[in-house]
Formats: structure tokens, sequence, C-alpha cells
């Protein structure tokens, strides 16, 4: 079953933000067993993307609904042949935080584990500030309830 996408309430709520300087991270991704190092950098629009930097050309993939292509055990996103694997942690982190716009870079397939939460990545993101953008943020609003079998 799919559940109906949110659609956008176009209150403007607030300002959108990201991050007030980089941090980076290490360890090993749960799935993969494999050492990578995400970087967060602050960017002042296009969202949320990660970037592959030990791929050739270095692919960006936004996070965005349409590109999720796993949520067996993770989530995924997928583009062409490039995907990112294991990015609730950090999602879930910057949406916690409000944070708008960062572009993540990976040196692996997969985000490092960390503690299993999101806990280091908002303890980061709380470490380096936020900075407000011009612009206001635009909010998800559920419009009616659904439910996912």
């Amino acid at each position: 079953m799919n559940p109906k996408i949110p659609t956008i309430d176009r209150m403007d709520v607030s300002r959108q933000q990201t991050i007030a300087a980089e941090f980076s991270m290490a360890g090993v991704g749960i799935h993969t067993g494999d050492l990578s190092e995400v970087t967060v950098k602050p960017i002042e629009s296009g969202g949320i993307r990660f970037k592959r930097m030990d791929l050739d050309g270095q692919p960006e993939i936004p996070a965005r609904l349409d590109l999720v292509s796993d949520t067996d055990r993770g989530t995924s996103l997928r583009v062409g042949e490039v995907s990112v694997m294991t990015i609730e942690h950090i999602m879930g982190a910057l949406m916690g935080m409000e944070v708008d716009h960062v572009l993540i870079e990976l040196t692996g397939l997969e985000l490092p584990i960390l503690d299993g939460s999101f806990e280091p990545y908002s303890q980061a993101i709380s470490a380096v500030g936020l900075v407000k953008l011009p612009g206001s943020a635009q909010m998800l609003s559920l419009q009616e309830p659904f439910e996912v079998n």
C-alpha cells in the first residue's frame, strides 16, 4: 500500500536554516560493516543533499521522498546506479533541529551507525549552531490520516 504523500502547507512558520559550521563523524555502517566518514557542510540553498566522495564525479543525491529506494532495516536513496544507505538517523536529527539546507559528503555507500540513534548527529548540530537564511521554510502538513501496513 502506498500512502498519499502529504501536501505542502504554505504557512510561513519559520525561516529556513543551515548549520553555522561544518562537522565530521566517522564509523562503520551497520549493514555493510565498512568504515565511512560523513562531513556535513552548510549551504544556502538546494535542500539536503548527499554527495558520494568515493565515486567518480562525486555524484549528489537529493534527500527527496521520490528517491527512496529501500526501507528494509534502513532508509536508502538512489539516483540511477548511485545510492546512499542508512540515512534515517542523520535525517531525523536534521528534521528535529529544523535544518533545511546542508551538503552531506560521504566516503562510502553507508552512513556510520555511531550509537544507533540520531543523538550524535543532533549533538554535533547543536555544537556548531544554526544560521537563519532568507526565505520561509515550507512545512509539510498531513491533510488526512493514513496507515502503513
